[in-house]
């Protein structure tokens, strides 16, 4: 993922729902955080406004330090991928909740 490209976006506030929505989906590489490293303060803040983060630690984004802005955007990407996989395991559950019922007409049926 690059990350420069969503904060030149982010700074110019011409990013769409699909963009960010792409963002939040593509899973976590661990470039990334090499990327986060090498960004400047600017680029931070864009991708900051970019990801929708606002406040980190009930502090603006605007006056937090550098090394506060990466933190928060590694901790909004830790709560993504652990989003993504609350919502597959309850379509897991959903799906197996489905067969178990499916099993249980096909079982009525044949009696």
């Amino acid at each position: 993922m690059n990350l420069k490209r969503y904060a030149a976006l982010g700074g110019t506030n011409t990013f769409t729902w699909k963009d960010r929505y792409e963002c939040q989906r593509t899973p976590f590489d661990p470039e990334e955080l090499l990327q986060v490293k090498e960004m400047t303060d600017l680029e931070l803040t864009h991708l900051m406004m970019f990801c929708g983060i606002r406040t980190f630690n009930d502090t603006p984004v605007v006056t937090l330090t550098e090394d506060d802005k990466r933190l928060a955007y590694v901790l909004w990407r830790a709560d993504q991928m652990i989003e993504q996989n609350k919502q597959l395991a309850d379509k897991a559950e959903r799906g197996v909740k489905w067969l178990k019922r499916f099993q249980q007409v096909v079982e009525v049926l044949t009696k």
